[in-house]
C-alpha cells in the first residue's frame, strides 16, 4: 500500500511579493507544506491550530502568525466558525530591504514560528496597510507594497508586547543546521560532516533534529532537494541537470526520491507543468 503523503511545497513567484485575503468557513489543510518564502498571516476571526515543525499551539485571534521560509507548517480552523484571514508572501532579499525600517524584526528573524497576540485597537490600521499591500502587489509595485509592509510590522511590534505565545523549539543550533541544508543541499551532504561542524556527536545531531523539527534530518535533506528540483524543472532544466544541481548521487536516485516525496515521478511532473501552461 502507498504511504500517505506528509508534504506539499507551495512556491509562489520568488520576484514579487504576493498578498491575499480569503474569508472562509473553516479551514483544512491536511498536510504540512514548506516554501522559500516567509508568510505573514494575519487571523482576523476564527480560531486556528497552528503547526510548525516540532511546535502546535491552539491560537485565537486577532493574532499575526510569522513562518520563516523551509519551515514545515500548516493551519486548520473548525469548519463551525468563520477564517478570516489576510497573507502576505515576500522573500528574504525582499523582507532585508526594509529591515532597518522595523527594528523588532531581528528578535522576529529569529524564529521558526512567532505568534504575536494583536490589539483590537490597531485592527483597523493594520487593515488599511494589508489592503494596500494587495493593492500594491496587484499593480506590480512591489516596492510600495514592501513599505507597507513595513508600516504593519512596525506597527504590530510597537502597539503590542511582542510576547511569543509559543516558544520555538527549533532554536540554538539545529536552527543553523536547517540554515545550512538550506544553503548546501546540493552538496553530498552526510550526517556526520555535519555532526563534526556543529561540534556535536551524530546520535545527538540525529536525536536533536527530529525532535525539534519533527522529521529525520536525512528526510528534511530529501525534502530540500526535492523542493528546488521542483524549481529546476519549473525553470527548465533537464531531468539529469536537475538531479546533478540537487546533490542526488544520479539521476535513478534522484527519480525514486522524488517519486516518494511527491507521488509523481519528475517526467510527469514536467509534463504537468506543459499541460497548466497551455490551458
Amino acid at each position: 500500500m502507498a504511504e500517505e503523503k506528509q508534504y506539499y511545497y507551495d512556491d509562489y513567484d520568488m520576484k514579487s511579493i504576493t498578498a491575499l485575503h480569503t474569508v472562509s468557513s473553516g479551514f483544512d489543510m491536511p498536510v504540512r507544506h514548506l516554501h522559500s518564502q516567509y508568510e505573514f498571516l494575519y487571523v482576523r476571526k476564527g480560531s486556528v491550530c497552528v503547526e510548525s515543525n516540532a511546535d502546535s499551539l491552539q491560537v485565537e485571534f486577532p493574532c499575526l502568525i510569522i513562518h520563516k521560509p523551509f519551515s514545515l507548517h500548516r493551519a486548520n480552523a473548525s469548519k463551525d466558525q468563520v477564517y478570516d484571514r489576510y497573507v502576505v508572501m515576500c522573500t528574504k532579499e525582499q523582507l532585508d530591504k526594509i529591515s532597518g525600517l522595523v527594528p523588532r524584526l531581528p528578535a522576529i528573524d529569529s524564529k521558526s514560528l512567532t505568534v504575536i497576540k494583536v490589539t483590537r485597537e490597531i485592527d483597523f490600521l493594520l487593515i488599511e496597510y494589508f489592503t494596500k499591500i494587495q493593492a500594491y502587489c496587484a499593480s506590480g509595485m512591489d516596492n510600495l507594497a514592501l513599505i507597507f509592509l513595513s508600516l504593519l510590522l512596525a506597527t504590530i511590534t510597537e502597539y503590542t508586547d511582542c510576547d511569543k505565545l509559543i516558544p520555538t523549539k527549533s532554536e540554538g543550533y539545529i536552527s543553523e543546521v536547517v540554515n545550512y541544508i538550506g544553503q548546501k543541499y546540493s552538496e553530498k551532504l552526510s550526517i556526520d560532516a555535519i555532526a563534526d561542524k556543529f561540534f556535536v556527536s551524530r546520535s545527538k545531531l540525529i536525536a536533536d533534529f527530529k525532535k525539534h523539527i519533527s522529521v529525520s534530518i536525512k528526510q528534511y535533506i530529501m525534502l530540500i532537494r526535492v523542493f528546488n528540483a521542483q524549481r529546476y524543472l519549473q525553470g527548465g532544466k533537464s531531468i539529469s541537470e536537475t538531479a546533478l544541481l540537487c546533490g542526488f548521487y544520479d539521476e535513478s536516485h534522484f527519480v525514486g526520491t522524488f517519486h516518494s516525496l511527491t507521488g509523481i515521478t519528475p517526467k510527469k511532473f514536467i509534463k504537468s507543468l506543459k499541460s497548466t501552461g497551455e490551458k
